[in-house]
């Protein structure tokens, strides 16, 4: 003898309720494991730009964005003096907040005498460079005046 459930809809109803209480909880999950970061990581916006020295695309420069409480995210240009900052090297972005921004050249073994850093000290070791980085994407470009 077949016996027919008891309240065949009210345990499907009940099945459904569960079932989107638990994907509820994992979307949740899900969304709070994307925007969580490391632990002392600041929080982090993206930040690309361009670099002219001169009016040319400075080429293999590092640009480096030093934040208030001396957290550094860096890139390097490329041919067309564009670059892109990362955190720790790993972490897309830059600290929101204000900003020091360094650009040196790169030099791949020390200077030889009568070596003159074509960027200027004022955009690097005593850097007037400064961006304030808000939350979303920001674009800094930067036109330096060649070393005199």
């Amino acid at each position: 003898m077949l016996r027919k459930p008891r309240n065949s809809w009210a345990n499907s109803e009940r099945r459904a309720a569960v079932a989107l209480v638990v994907a509820a909880a994992l979307a949740s999950a899900a969304i709070a494991g994307c925007q969580s970061r490391p632990a002392g990581v600041p929080e982090l916006a993206p930040v690309t730009g361009r670099v002219r020295l001169g009016g040319k695309p400075l080429v293999g420069a590092v640009v480096q964005f030093e934040a208030s409480g001396g957290q550094v995210a860096m890139g390097h240009t490329d041919a067309d003096g564009r670059y892109t900052i990362s955190y720790s090297g790993a972490l897309p972005g830059a600290p929101v907040g204000k900003n020091v921004v360094r650009i040196t050249s790169k030099l791949d073994a020390p200077p030889g005498p009568g070596y003159v850093d074509p960027v200027q000290a004022q955009y690097n070791t005593r850097s007037k460079l400064a961006a304030e980085v808000v939350k979303g994407p920001n674009t800094f470009d930067f036109d330096l005046a060649p070393s005199r």
